[in-house]
């Protein structure tokens, strides 16, 4: 009944701008990956853990590892073209253990909880998908036309009916192995996946301190700066 989990480091990060892929940035001298790994091996239900990387970062991640001392942390395999392509990569590595689960998350959340790992780990006992999730809580506006002096505005879509989607998303192995396996596309998550291949999927209420550092402006509350 193990559980395993793959981390997906394997993007530059480019819209958070910086000289270094975001998920090696560090916050009081600690790169965020290392803060990511670390939350994943804080749970005694986490079998072994694959951490996704660009080629081009080994040494960034040999780095981001120098404190951490723990044989699930497996090693490390690199990302594709696509994230999708990256996730594939880990899935096939974890193949020949044959885990009944699989936990995938974004190393730019690297404030995700025991507690909400764990729930997903419980959740995952009845459902085939689990994905994590938070109302969204403000005003909807839609922009007809960005390049435009004067931005249209009209109403966006009733924001009951709408959630925004968290990481990790957990799933039973084979189910997901064998959806990545007829993917012929790319997504921006796992759940895409699964959706796609008509995975019926079981919803949790995620975290809000679970927030995946994107913009120049989240960079920048990680690192601490003020401005």
């Amino acid at each position: 009944m193990e559980t395993v989990a793959i981390i997906v480091a394997a993007g530059q990060g480019n819209r958070a701008g910086g000289v270094i892929p975001k998920q090696y940035v560090k916050s009081k001298n600690t790169r965020m990956l290392t803060l990511t790994i670390k939350a994943f091996l804080k749970s005694d239900q986490i079998g072994a853990i694959i951490v996704v990387i660009n080629r081009l970062d080994e040494l960034f991640y040999s780095k981001s590892i120098e404190a951490i001392n723990d044989s699930r942390l497996l090693k490390p395999c690199f990302g594709g073209a696509e994230r999708s392509d990256s996730v594939k990569n880990g899935l096939d590595i974890f193949e020949a253990r044959a885990p009944k689960n699989v936990l995938i998350h974004d190393a730019a959340r690297p404030f995700v909880s025991e507690g909400l790992i764990n729930k997903i780990i419980k959740e995952l006992k009845t459902h085939k998908a689990v994905l994590p999730v938070l109302s969204i809580v403000d005003a909807i506006w839609e922009i007809r036309d960005k390049k435009a002096t004067f931005p249209q505005l009209t109403p966006g879509p009733d924001r009951t009916n709408l959630l925004l989607a968290q990481t990790p998303q957990g799933f039973d192995f084979k189910t997901i192995l064998s959806a990545y396996n007829n993917f012929n596309s790319s997504a921006f998550d796992d759940i895409t996946v699964a959706y796609k291949a008509g995975v019926k999927i079981k919803t949790i209420i995620g975290d809000n301190r679970n927030k995946k550092v994107t913009s120049v402006e989240d960079l920048n509350d990680f690192k601490g700066i003020k401005k």
